[in-house]
């Protein structure tokens, strides 16, 4: 059973074998007026070949507000698409159980993320 803010177990594994190792396509759509929130609306391209959008999956395991505008991300002064999909690699680290930043004495790895936070297109 999974709470509101969870993935069910086969949307979390869905997501998973989808999108591992993927290039990540994000959008800014709208700026709130102070320049301390942004909306952004993240896609890839499934194994199926499709454009696929991400904002679901990401609220869900970021715990982020989701509208028709996107992912609400808060902050400024920093590239804030790096830092959503930054966060997304701690939390599927989490849930695999992967120490992919060497804390526990292993050394850095790139091969360890999920996905390449400094490879993605914006839109």
């Amino acid at each position: 059973m999974t709470t509101k803010n969870e993935l069910s177990k086969e949307s979390l594994q869905y997501f998973l074998d989808n999108f591992r190792h993927k290039k990540i396509m994000a959008c800014v759509t709208r700026v709130a007026r102070s320049g301390m929130s942004r909306r952004i609306s993240f896609a890839a391209i499934n194994n199926a070949g499709e454009i696929e959008r991400l904002n679901f999956y990401l609220s869900k395991l970021l715990g982020l507000n989701l509208n028709d505008d996107g992912l609400k991300v808060s902050g400024c002064g920093m590239d804030m698409i790096f830092h959503t999909l930054t966060c997304l690699n701690y939390a599927i680290g989490k849930i695999e159980g992967i120490d992919i930043f060497g804390i526990g004495g292993a050394s850095f790895s790139y091969d360890k993320y999920f996905i390449d936070a400094n490879n993605y297109i914006t839109l």
